[in-house]
């Protein structure tokens, strides 16, 4: 086995596999952005394209170095133009987890989590959805559990949102909204998001409570191995039908669903034979297929492993790690189950065989901030760096498989 080094040039060389791996940080949170010639800006914090041409994009509103607001852009010309489809009278929430408030399903439906702007206390009870690209947006209130502790005044809000098609999604909603333990519980839709149930609930807890040993059937971990010192964050969901779905838990296994997230069980992952690590970030799954699909794991500080599967997710392989830029989130993306690109802050890493080899590609621009990875094909792709000490974050695009990078402007 070998990787491949290939500069802007376009030049080859073979070299020996040595991931190394920058310590995993806390979750990611919005950098303030320096100060800017005017009091107001936006900057994109999140791409999302369907297509080469059409796609999703979000942007954040700072006045005064402070944030005020998130806003939904849409485009059908591969980014050339975009168009502000933020729903009116509604202030859309924003997660520490970027996208995670909002899903799309494709050029023309998706779904964001907000309030009413003149709501007082601010808190994510309603969900948006659009069918028509962001010309019109429906809303629909959550059944909030009566133990959901929203931070009086803060924007970031931790949820994580899933579909699987026009009807079918589901709501993770952080009820203690980052204190510990990370409590949860699971909304389900079957309308589209008209109305929701609750199928799943941590129930009101106490900070630092401990948690029943040996463990309930069926419910997730607060903790790891009950100690109360290493606390697990629920860090996302995501369903492959109606019934199967994951919970990655940051610190701990990803834990998986039969019954449409009434219950869960652990799902234990294989480390790669002789692989050394301190700590393992689990994500969630993304299939492809009925059968296939790809599950990344941060083995922190050995590097990124794709686990692979072809049966659904009742089993998975792993594959050959390779350097990860390691912030707590999955900074890359799939095509399919073969085609994927992963980065650690300066090189990006495309393999073609499921993870199995790498090959290291040097982009003409400095990937040290980078926040997201976005591919629609080989060729085509958009990267969000975020911003730095003289400059603001901002959407580049490539069109030749990474190696040269381009400014985007989100902007009507």
């Amino acid at each position: 086995m070998s990787w491949s080094v290939i500069g802007c040039g376009g030049s080859t060389q073979s070299v020996s596999p040595q991931p190394t791996l920058r310590s995993a940080s806390p979750q990611p949170t919005l950098r303030s952005a320096s100060p800017q010639p005017t009091s107001r800006s936006t900057e994109p914090v999140h791409v999302d394209m369907i297509t080469a041409r059409t796609g999703w994009a979000l942007k954040v509103l700072i006045i005064q170095g402070n944030y005020v607001s998130t806003l939904v852009f849409h485009t059908d010309d591969g980014g050339m133009h975009w168009k502000d489809v933020t729903p009116p009278k509604y202030t859309v929430a924003l997660s520490s987890e970027s996208f995670y408030n909002a899903y799309d399903l494709d050029g023309n439906t998706a779904w964001v989590l907000g309030w009413r702007s003149s709501s007082t206390p601010k808190a994510a009870d309603t969900v948006l959805h659009t069918v028509d690209a962001g010309l019109t947006w429906q809303a629909a209130p959550l059944p909030i559990p009566t133990d959901y502790s929203p931070i009086p005044g803060n924007d970031f809000i931790e949820t994580n949102i899933t579909f699987v098609d026009p009807l079918n999604g589901w709501i993770m909603l952080h009820l203690t909204q980052g204190a510990i333990p990370d409590a949860v519980a699971i909304l389900h839709t079957m309308d589209g998001g008209k109305t929701w149930t609750k199928v799943y609930d941590d129930g009101k807890v106490v900070q630092f409570q401990p948690e029943p040993s040996p463990a309930i059937p069926g419910r997730l971990p607060f903790y790891v191995n009950h100690d109360v010192t290493m606390p697990i964050f629920k860090g996302g969901i995501s369903f492959r039908n109606t019934s199967n779905g994951w919970v990655s838990l940051l610190g701990g296994n990803d834990y998986v669903t039969h019954d449409a997230g009434h219950s869960w069980q652990q799902q234990m992952l294989q480390p790669p034979p002789s692989l050394k690590f301190k700590n393992r970030i689990p994500f969630v799954p993304a299939f492809f297929t009925s059968t296939d699909g790809i599950l990344p794991v941060d083995y922190d500080p050995a590097g990124l492993v794709i686990y692979v599967t072809h049966d659904g997710g009742m089993t998975w392989h792993s594959t050959t790690p390779v350097n990860f830029l390691g912030l707590g989130v999955f900074i890359g993306k799939f095509i399919n189950i073969y085609h994927g690109w992963t980065t650690d802050g300066h090189f990006l890493y495309e393999t073609s065989d499921s993870g199995h080899t790498w090959t290291t590609i040097v982009p003409d621009v400095s990937f040290e901030y980078v926040l997201q990875l976005d591919f629609v094909s080989v060729t085509i792709g958009w990267a969000i760096i975020g911003p730095d000490r003289t400059n603001p974050s901002e959407l580049l695009k490539t069109t030749d498989g990474g190696h040269t990078w381009n400014p985007i402007q989100v902007t009507q």
